[in-house]
């Protein structure tokens, strides 16, 4: 049970990762976007 539990929670921060990762590729996408319009 506590393996099972274990690779659950790196699944999820895996997947959290993820996600966070992607944010922050779209966020610098849109400064980026922001500089080339004020430029």
């Amino acid at each position: 049970m506590q393996a099972f539990y274990v690779k659950k929670e790196k699944k999820l921060s895996n997947v959290y990762h993820k996600i966070k990762a992607g944010n922050q590729s779209s966020i610098y996408r849109k400064l980026k976007e922001s500089e080339t319009k004020f430029f």
